[in-house]
C-alpha cells in the first residue's frame, strides 16, 4: 500500500471501454459491505464477527474517484445498495468519548442486544468507532460536493429508525466543517430511480430475508416496547453464525455453506458434530420466540398499524419519483412473502381448526338430542340413543379432518421450507462419512443450491414492464454476493448485481477468474449529448490503482 501512495492515483489507469466521450456525471453503486464492530477502541483488535477488513482499500478507491471527478469536472453519486452495516453481528459494548462503557437498554444476552431504537443507535456508534478510516472517506465525498445515497437492506433494517439516520449523519458531519453538506447524505428506504436505472437491494425477493412491512418493520412487545422485526436470515446470524465465528471467524466467508461444513468435517470432525446443536437451538428460538407467542393477543398489537404505516411510506416513495399507485402496488406485489408468514398462516389455521374441532366434539357429546335430530334427519330412520354419541363424534371427526388435512399439507409444507437449507447442510455432513464414490453419486441429489438467475431475470423483466414510462434500461440489485450481469430481451434491459466487498472463499471453477478478495461495483456513466446511460460491472484493483471490467463466467440459466 505504501508503494501505491508514492505512485499516486493516475486517472489514465482506467479501462478503455469505460470512459469514452465527455462525462456529464457518474453513479457508483456498491453493496453488501457488511461493516461490523471493526477494531475495538481499547484493544485495537478486530472482532471475530467482522467481515470487512478493507477500510484502506475503500479509502484509496474514494481518493481515486474524487481525483478523476476533479480532473474531468463532473459530479457523481456513490450509492451504497443495502447492507452497509451488519447490525445483527454487533454484540460488544459501546464506549463514549471518555472511553466509558455505555450500557444497552433492556435484556442483554450473549447473543447481543435487542432491536430497540436506542440500542440500534449504540450499535451504529460501535461500528463507526471501529471503521474510522472508512467513514472519513465518506466524509471526503460529502465535503467535495458529491452525494451519498444509502439504500436500506435486510442487515441494516435499523436505518428505518429516524434516530439511527440522524445519528449517522451527525457522526459523518463531525469530519466536515460545512454543515450545509448534511443534505448530500440521502437515505432511500425502498428503491432508487435515476434516469433509466432502477436500484434496489433485492432482499425482498428472497423469502428467507424479506419482511412483511419493509418500510415499517415494527412490532410491539409486552410493556409497549417497540422493536424491529427480524428476518430468518438475521435470526440465523444472531443465534447461529455469531457463535460459530467465535471459533471459526471465516465461517461466513465461504461462498457455499456446504463448503464450510466439508472443510470442518475434514479438519475438525468433532466440532462439525457439535455445531449442529446451534441449528437445533435456532429452531427452538424461532418456535418459542417467533411462532408460539403469535397466538397470544399482545403479539398482534401494532401489526395493523405497522401495515398501514408501511402502505403510507410506499405511497411517499411513489410520490418522490412520480409513480402512480398502480405502479407502486405492482412493484410491491413482486416481493416474496417471508418464510415466517407461512408459519404464522399455518399456525393460525391449525389453531382455528383445532378449536372448531374441540367445540364440535363437545357439542356432539353433550347435546345428544340436537345431534340426534340432525342425524335422524339425514339417516331417515330412528337411531338408538346409545348410537347417537358414536355417530355424532364420527361425523364431527370426519368433517373436521377433511378441513384440517388439506390446510396442514399446504401450509405445513411451506413452513418446513425454512428448515431446508439447514437440513441440506446436515445431509452434506452425513455424506462426508461415506466413501468418495458414494459422496460423488449422491451429493448433487441431496444438496443443490437453487439457481437465482432465472428468478431474478423474471423480476427484472417485470420491473422494466411496470416502469415502462421511465424507460428503465438497467436494474441493479445486490444482496446475493455474486457479481453478475444478464442481458434480457436482446439487450433491451440488463440485470446487474454489485456483488460484495467482503472476502469470499470461492469454488474451484471461480478461482480461474477471480480471487477470494474482489472489490466489485457497478459504474453508470451519463455522457453529454446522450440520453441513455451506460453501465459497467467493474472491480477496483488497489494494487494497480485502477478500475477494470470484472471477469465472470456465463450464467447458467435453469428454471
Amino acid at each position: 500500500m505504501n508503494n501505491q501512495r508514492e505512485k499516486g492515483f493516475s486517472s489514465s489507469r482506467i479501462h478503455p471501454y469505460t470512459f469514452k466521450g465527455e462525462v456529464e456525471r457518474k453513479v457508483y453503486v456498491v453493496g453488501d459491505l457488511h461493516l461490523s464492530e471493526g477494531r475495538d477502541v481499547m484493544t485495537r483488535k478486530f472482532s471475530k464477527n467482522e467481515d470487512f477488513f478493507f477500510d484502506e482499500e475503500f479509502s484509496d478507491f474514494v481518493t481515486f474517484i474524487l481525483q478523476h471527478a476533479q480532473e474531468q469536472n463532473y459530479k457523481f453519486d456513490l450509492i451504497i445498495n443495502g447492507d452497509l452495516l451488519d447490525f445483527p453481528q454487533v454484540i460488544s459494548p459501546v464506549y463514549d468519548e471518555n472511553r466509558k462503557i455505555i450500557n444497552y437498554q433492556g435484556y442483554y444476552s450473549g447473543f447481543g442486544p435487542d432491536t430497540s431504537e436506542f440500542n440500534s443507535v449504540l450499535k451504529l456508534r460501535k461500528v463507526m468507532q471501529g471503521h474510522v478510516i472508512f467513514f472519513r472517506s465518506l466524509a471526503k465525498i460529502i465535503e467535495q460536493g458529491h452525494r451519498i445515497v444509502i439504500i436500506t437492506g435486510n442487515h441494516d433494517i435499523e436505518f428505518q429508525y429516524s434516530d439511527v439516520r440522524k445519528a449517522f449523519k451527525a457522526e459523518i458531519m463531525k469530519y466536515i466543517e460545512d454543515s450545509s453538506r448534511n443534505e448530500n447524505i440521502i437515505f432511500q428506504r425502498c428503491f432508487h430511480i435515476d434516469n433509466g436505472v432502477y436500484i434496489e437491494h433485492g432482499s425482498q425477493y428472497d423469502k428467507y430475508n424479506s419482511f412483511v412491512n419493509f418500510l415499517a418493520p415494527y412490532v410491539i412487545k409486552r410493556f409497549n416496547r417497540v422493536r424491529l422485526e427480524m428476518s430468518f436470515g438475521s435470526y440465523f446470524v444472531k443465534y447461529v453464525l455469531n457463535r460459530i465465528e467465535h471459533r471459526f471467524p471465516f465461517a461466513d466467508n465461504f461462498k457455499k455453506r456446504s463448503s464450510f461444513i466439508n472443510w470442518l468435517f475434514i479438519h475438525h470432525p468433532l466440532q462439525a458434530l457439535l455445531i449442529q446443536r446451534h441449528y437445533i437451538y435456532l429452531s427452538l428460538i424461532i418456535f418459542f420466540g417467533k411462532i408460539l407467542p403469535y397466538f397470544f393477543f399482545w403479539k398482534h398489537r401494532g401489526r395493523q398499524r405497522a401495515a398501514e404505516l408501511n402502505q403510507l411510506k410506499w405511497k411517499q416513495c411513489g410520490d418522490e419519483y412520480n409513480l402512480s399507485s398502480d405502479q407502486i402496488k405492482k412493484l410491491h406485489s413482486l416481493h416474496k412473502m417471508p418464510i415466517f408468514e407461512y408459519a404464522r398462516i399455518t399456525g393460525k389455521y391449525l389453531y382455528y381448526c383445532t378449536t372448531a374441532l374441540v367445540l364440535l366434539y363437545i357439542f356432539g357429546w353433550w347435546q345428544m338430542d340436537i345431534s340426534g335430530i340432525i342425524i335422524n334427519y339425514f339417516a331417515k330412520e330412528e337411531i338408538m340413543i346409545g348410537s347417537r354419541e358414536r355417530i355424532a363424534v364420527f361425523t364431527v371427526s370426519t368433517i373436521g379432518f377433511l378441513v384440517l388435512i388439506p390446510l396442514v399439507i399446504y401450509f405445513g409444507g411451506r413452513f418446513i421450507e425454512y428448515l431446508s437449507r439447514q437440513l441440506r447442510n446436515f445431509y452434506v455432513f452425513l455424506l462426508n462419512a461415506f466413501p468418495y464414490r458414494i459422496r460423488k453419486r449422491y451429493h448433487s441429489k441431496f444438496y443443490q443450491y437453487p439457481v437465482k438467475a432465472a428468478h431474478l431475470s423474471k423480476v427484472v423483466k417485470r420491473i422494466s414492464q411496470i416502469l415502462n414510462d421511465r424507460a428503465i434500461k438497467y436494474v441493479i440489485l445486490s444482496h446475493y454476493h455474486d457479481a453478475d450481469i444478464i442481458r434480457l430481451e436482446d439487450g433491451k434491459y440488463q440485470y446487474l448485481n454489485t456483488g460484495t466487498w467482503t472476502k469470499v472463499f470461492c469454488d474451484q471453477e471461480d478461482r480461474l477468474l477471480r480471487e477470494d478478495r474482489q472489490f466489485s461495483l457497478v459504474q453508470v456513466i451519463y455522457q453529454k449529448g446522450s440520453s441513455e446511460p451506460r453501465a459497467f460491472l467493474q472491480e477496483w484493483k488497489p494494487e494497480e490503482n485502477r478500475l477494470d471490467l470484472i471477469r465472470i463466467f456465463e450464467t447458467e440459466m435453469r428454471t
